[in-house]
């Protein structure tokens, strides 16, 4: 059976410009941070639909609405082109978050010292993204070496139990996000905040957007695949 994520981006690719941007957001995973790359909130659009509210804005050709096109083909057809999802996975997200978490960890540290008086200062703050950046490292490290290897040379049998582990890891890394969010009074920095301070809030913003679209895709899309094709494999049969 296709998972409900794989039906909503079909759906969505045969019909993108008359579907309204915050359904896209919210059915496809990884979406959002395409939305968010460039600045529009699918939220705000209200009840426009993407190809009239994209040509308004003189966007509907240019790199915007082609990103989103390739990331629906590629859920779309996730059994068939599962090296390209992978591929999209390493570059859009392990990439990202190996470069940006330590930088937020120390950007973390000076608006701390900074600011330890503030009312609002974000106390603790440092540690949490320091505490979810070794996290993410080793787990960033365990699906390379064993789940994308595996499942790039046709070993799905062996992922099952494996999935199941990065899934449960998948649980604990939202449940961080959640913390340093309540810790940040949902990220909303005081209306005296310097620049560093705006700046920390809006890296750790596009950091659990990018996040949760990462677990979204793997949890929705890449291990249904691949438990799919491991069903496939035991019964003798193979993947069109």
């Amino acid at each position: 059976m296709k998972s409900e994520a794989v039906a909503a981006a079909r759906e969505v690719l045969a019909s993108m410009e008359t579907t309204r941007p915050d359904e896209i957001a919210r059915s496809i995973p990884g979406a959002a941070s395409i939305f968010q790359k460039y600045a529009f909130d699918p939220a705000a659009i209200g009840e426009a639909k993407l190809g009239d509210w994209a040509r308004a804005l003189g966007i509907l050709e240019q790199s915007f609405a082609e990103e989103l096109r390739e990331l629906a083909r590629i859920v779309a057809n996730a059994d068939a082109e599962r090296d390209a999802l992978i591929g999209y996975i390493l570059i859009r997200f392990h990439d990202a978050h190996r470069d940006e978490l330590p930088a937020l960890v120390e950007l973390a540290n000076r608006v701390e010292a900074r600011h330890r008086d503030h009312p609002m200062a974000p106390r603790g703050l440092a540690l949490l993204l320091d505490e979810l950046n070794d996290v993410i490292q080793v787990h960033l490290q365990n699906e390379e070496s064993l789940l994308l290897s595996m499942m790039r040379h046709g070993e799905e049998e062996r992922l099952i139990d494996p999935m199941a582990h990065m899934c449960c890891e998948h649980d604990e890394q939202e449940a961080r996000i959640a913390r340093i969010e309540a810790n940040t009074f949902d990220l909303n920095e005081p209306v005296d905040a310097c620049d560093a301070w705006r700046a920390l809030y809006a890296g750790i913003r596009k950091l659990a957007v990018e996040l949760r679209d990462h677990m979204r895709l793997e949890n929705d899309v890449l291990f249904p695949s691949i438990a799919r094709a491991s069903l496939l494999g035991r019964q003798g049969g193979r993947l069109i």
